[in-house]
């Protein structure tokens, strides 16, 4: 099994990642703001955040005053992370395309 961060790599929630991916760089995202991107609750957003942050893959951040709330960043590491997630269904999707031809 591997590990990132001390962490489990099969329990990072890529679905999260890819979420975060989209907003701009170097943005941080209010968990209201993911949690309506994912369709889900913030507190089911909150729980999955966890593992992710402390992976390093995603960094969280406070707002300044008047809105002192908490958001959360892709950090680099979890772009590379995304990267190298997706490069497998590359592959297999690139694979079967050659094959259908």
């Amino acid at each position: 099994m591997r590990y990132t961060g001390g962490v489990d790599h099969s329990s990072l929630d890529h679905d999260v990642l890819k979420a975060l991916a989209q907003f701009p760089e170097r943005t941080p995202v209010h968990p209201r703001e993911l949690a309506t991107e994912l369709g889900q609750a913030v507190q089911s957003v909150a729980a999955r955040l966890q593992p992710l942050i402390s992976a390093g893959l995603v960094s969280k951040h406070w707002g300044a005053p008047p809105t002192p709330a908490r958001a959360y960043m892709i950090t680099e590491d979890g772009r590379d992370h995304l990267a190298l997630a997706e490069e497998p269904r590359k592959i297999v999707k690139h694979a079967a395309e050659r094959l259908h031809r």
